[in-house]
């Protein structure tokens, strides 16, 4: 999950290809909503920021941009996120109520990602939601055996007994989250 798949942002350039756009929405728009919420961005602000940004994304890769596939999609994913959230801060009515938030995104150099947008967050990130994501396709009893014998790194026999199941199973349920898992990643990163 190293990083933003090519395929994927050159398919965001279709506003048609509604695919691309739920995938981009359900993987990215968590990142910018933490980074808003550490930003101290009011909840009902950050779905409207969210969306301006969103827009925003839209309008520039379906406008003829031309995202450089040697840069970084995070990077300039971040000041897009970064130029949407000032101007509405800036806005008439909530300039008062944001100046904190705009005094510290101007003092930040623009060009240093925000840690919500550093690799290694942004992978935890989407890789919460694709976990959140595949548990709901699946047996509960499945998911909390690839979880422990995967993610908390229990071995299998240990699994297997806490759950009363046998070791196949622990090792047969595993194997189709990891492949759900890699469905849903597909085509998000490269």
């Amino acid at each position: 999950m190293d990083s933003t798949s090519h395929s994927l942002i050159q398919r965001l350039a279709d506003p048609a290809d509604s695919t691309a756009w739920r995938v981009f929405a359900e993987s990215y728009i968590p990142a910018i909503q933490e980074w808003l919420r550490q930003l101290g961005v009011r909840p009902d602000d950050r779905d409207d920021i969210a969306q301006d940004i969103v827009i925003r994304v839209n309008n520039e890769l379906a406008g003829g941009f031309k995202y450089d596939p040697n840069g970084s999609f995070r990077g300039w994913l971040f000041t897009v996120s970064r130029n949407t959230s000032l101007n509405f801060f800036r806005s008439e009515k909530r300039h008062q109520q944001y100046r904190k938030q705009i005094e510290t995104l101007e003092a930040e150099d623009p060009h240093r990602l925000s840690d919500v947008f550093s690799r290694e967050e942004f992978a935890r990130i989407i890789c919460r939601r694709l976990l959140d994501q595949v548990r709901l396709t699946v047996e509960d009893q499945t998911f909390k055996a690839f979880y422990m014998s995967t993610i908390e790194e229990k071995s299998i026999a240990d699994v297997a007994a806490q759950l009363g199941i046998s070791r196949n199973a622990v090792a047969v349920a595993r194997s189709r989250v990891l492949k759900r898992l890699r469905t849903l990643s597909n085509g998000l990163l490269d």
